[in-house]
C-alpha cells in the first residue's frame, strides 16, 4: 500500500467519523420534540343577536379572539408556514383567520393572538342553528391547523405538523362563553 493510499484512507476515515458524529448529534443532542401549542384563552369580542318577528330575520354577528402560545422546546428553530384557523359550527366551516408564517428562535415561546369572525350566511344556513338558539347556545370548534420545519445542522429537514382544537359554548344571553375546552396532536 503506497503513501497516497494511506493518505486517503486516513482522510476517508476522518470525514466517516465526522459526518457519524453529526448523524447522531442530529438524531440525539438536537432529535426534534413536539412544540407546544395552547390556546390560553379564547375572548368573545364582540356578539350581536336579534330576531325581527316580522321579517322573520336573524341578525347573528359574532367575532372571537384566541390567545395562543407556541413554546419550541427544541435547541434548533421551528419555522412556521403559511396557514390558518378555522371556526366550525357542527363540522361546517363559518370563519377563518390567516396564521403568517414565522420562526420561532430554540427554545422560544411565542404569543400571537387570532381573531375569528363568523360568516353569518354560513352559519345561519346550517340545518341546526335554530334548534341551538332556541336553547341558548351557540356550539363552536376553533381549529388551529400549524404546520412547520425543524432543520437539524442545516442539513435534514423534519416536517411538523401540529394541530389544536378547542370546543367552545357560547351561551347566547348572556354573550359569554360558557365553556372551552381545547386538546393538541403532534405529528414529526
Amino acid at each position: 500500500m503506497g503513501k497516497g493510499c494511506v493518505i486517503s484512507l486516513v482522510i476517508f476515515s476522518i470525514f466517516i467519523a465526522i459526518a457519524g458524529t453529526l448523524v447522531v448529534l442530529g438524531f440525539t443532542v438536537y432529535k426534534p420534540q413536539e412544540p407546544k401549542i395552547h390556546v390560553d384563552n379564547i375572548n368573545l369580542d364582540n356578539m350581536k343577536f336579534a330576531f325581527n318577528v316580522f321579517q322573520i330575520k336573524f341578525d347573528f354577528n359574532v367575532t372571537l379572539t384566541a390567545d395562543v402560545t407556541v413554546q419550541n422546546p427544541n435547541k434548533i428553530g421551528f419555522k412556521i408556514s403559511d396557514t390558518s384557523a378555522t371556526l366550525n359550527y357542527r363540522g361546517v366551516k363559518v370563519g377563518e383567520a390567516p396564521i403568517p408564517s414565522q420562526e420561532i428562535a430554540p427554545k422560544e415561546t411565542k404569543k400571537f393572538n387570532v381573531t375569528l369572525t363568523v360568516m353569518t350566511a354560513a352559519l345561519l344556513s346550517h340545518p341546526m342553528i335554530f334548534n341551538d338558539v332556541t336553547k341558548n347556545q351557540l356550539p363552536l370548534t376553533v381549529v388551529l391547523d400549524i404546520p412547520g420545519q425543524v432543520e437539524i445542522l442545516g442539513i435534514i429537514k423534519v416536517n411538523v405538523h401540529v394541530q389544536t382544537y378547542c370546543d367552545i359554548l357560547i351561551d347566547i344571553l348572556q354573550k359569554r362563553l360558557a365553556s372551552q375546552r381545547c386538546k393538541s396532536t403532534a405529528n414529526i
